[in-house]
């Protein structure tokens, strides 16, 4: 019997690595936002406040407030909000994080 022929080309990590060293800004930047939801009832409260009032203007003004340096772009509903940090470049790129929080 002959050898199989592998299927997969080579492995490499080294863009995995560019990826989860470019997602950790990503993390850092989320941590501002929760750390000010976490400390602040005053935020919280104007957050859901201007949420549930389909005020998406007020909702970027207090999300941009934390010190966020990347976009941020919400989704929001009745029960809750998502937040949805990237980092891809053009259109393209390794990362997104969504973060869904209830209330």
């Amino acid at each position: 019997m002959g050898r199989k022929q592998n299927l997969y080309p080579p492995v490499k990590i080294e863009k995995l690595h560019q990826s989860a060293q470019k997602f950790q800004l990503l993390m850092t930047q989320a941590s501002l936002l929760i750390n000010k939801i976490n400390s602040s009832s005053t935020f919280a409260h104007e957050l859901i406040d201007a949420a549930q009032q389909s005020n998406k203007k007020k909702v970027e003004e207090l999300i941009q407030s934390t010190g966020l340096s990347i976009p941020v772009i919400s989704h929001f509903n009745p029960d809750g909000i998502i937040f949805e940090l990237s980092n891809a470049e053009n259109g393209k790129g390794c990362c997104t994080l969504h973060i869904a929080l209830q209330w």
